[in-house]
């Protein structure tokens, strides 16, 4: 193995191994105070995990399941507790990781976090390169000002499943070197990684989405079955009901109608999504309509964009991305660093970054240092900014996806 291929390997080894150390020794997974609990999000799923296949949550989406196992887990009864809005396939992949929270809740979380930075960081590093094997500079200095912000590192911390999400999307776009018709080795490695996109339905989407630009139907097909087989059988173990309580969690965070008991976990002030855009002038229960409507009318343009075939794949996925993260009715702020993959997409498709000095690109680089550090530099500034700063970056991927190599 050379230097070249070695390198991203030791690098993702050792971010993977930094983000464990920090996570273990700088994090407290649980914080039960008189007054409040407070729970770091992977340690909650990794506990819910646990007592799913210990048989102590048959139905892991009902509220009163969820408040019980919160309440068990503060040591005292609550009225409050987070909704879970994964497939059921989820609780299978982090089957390893419920076990070692029956353990160790901390362990479990930062084993997570290592793992996710770890390849997050592999793909990017890695699987990121251009027709000449290398990482354009502009490219690179986005994934850094992204990667390495307030929102990389809380994303990290809470143990979101971004970076793993980041890390699939990648690894899913096929460079056009290779010209090699869809085999089933090709489509069993897409059925992984749809496997560990379908953890949340958006980011299946763009999973499918991804293999739709580049018209690699065999694959997505197979790889789409892999999916509902696994889910079926997943929730076969499942207690009667126990979708339509996932159906009522996922329509939580499409209508805004959140229950009491979960309402003290979404902080609408926090994400730059559409509905806390314009909800001060549409009000709230018509921004999500009108985010609903656009964002089902521009996923719709992107397919009918596919079926036009005039428009580069690299396109149509950036474009794709830029409408989820723009339109979703809810969107923790987390979910914005998909704009990563976007970035690792592009440089496996060879797409024309420009010179990192170029006028148009520091106008993107400087809206990406602004909006991932929001919290830090932008306290207080009206809702409207950061999603008009991420409109800004949006732009500027749809226009070096345009631009061909060298341009």
């Amino acid at each position: 193995m050379t230097t070249t291929r070695l390198a991203p390997i030791v690098l993702a080894l050792a971010a993977g191994l930094a983000a464990f150390s920090l996570a273990r020794t700088r994090l407290t997974a649980l914080e039960v105070t008189p007054t409040s609990t407070r729970v770091l999000d992977f340690a909650y799923y990794a506990n819910l995990t646990r007592a799913f296949w210990a048989g102590e949550a048959d139905n892991p989406y009902a509220a009163d399941t969820l408040i019980r196992v919160f309440g068990e887990l503060a040591g005292r009864p609550t009225e409050q507790a987070m909704p879970v809005g994964v497939a059921p396939s989820a609780f299978l992949l982090w089957w390893p990781f419920g076990e070692l929270a029956a353990r160790d809740l901390g362990l479990a979380h930062a084993a997570w976090v290592g793992v996710s930075v770890a390849a997050a960081v592999a793909a990017l590093a890695g699987f990121s390169r251009d027709g000449r094997g290398r990482l354009p500079p502009a490219a690179g200095l986005f994934l850094l000002a992204a990667g390495l912000s307030v929102t990389g590192y809380q994303t990290a911390a809470l143990g979101q499943i971004t970076p793993v999400a980041v890390a699939a999307l990648v690894l899913l776009w096929r460079p056009a070197s290779r010209r090699a018709p869809d085999g089933w080795a090709d489509a069993a490695a897409v059925a992984g990684l749809l496997l560990v996109l379908a953890i949340k339905p958006t980011y299946l989407l763009l999973g499918l989405v991804s293999l739709g630009v580049q018209r690699r139907w065999r694959a997505g097909a197979v790889g789409l079955a892999v999916v509902v087989a696994v889910n079926l059988a997943v929730l076969a173990t499942m207690a009667p009901g126990a979708l339509a309580d996932l159906r009522a969690a996922l329509a939580i965070y499409s209508t805004g109608r959140v229950p009491p008991h979960f309402a003290d976990t979404f902080v609408p002030a926090t994400m730059a999504s559409f509905t806390s855009a314009f909800g001060p002038l549409l009000g709230v229960p018509a921004s999500f309509l009108v985010a609903r409507v656009l964002g089902g009318a521009g996923l719709l343009a992107v397919a009918g964009l596919v079926a036009w075939g005039r428009l580069p794949p690299p396109t149509l996925f950036a474009a794709a991305v830029g409408v989820v993260l723009l339109c979703s009715p809810y969107l923790g702020a987390y979910e914005d660093l998909l704009l990563l993959a976007v970035v690792g997409v592009l440089v496996r498709a060879d797409a024309g970054f420009p010179r990192p000095t170029a006028v148009g690109w520091l106008l993107v680089l400087t809206a990406a240092v602004l909006f991932y550090n929001r919290p830090a530099v932008l306290p207080g500034v009206p809702p409207l900014v950061p999603w008009l700063l991420k409109l800004v970056m949006v732009a500027g991927l749809v226009r070096v996806s345009r631009r061909p190599a060298g341009g």
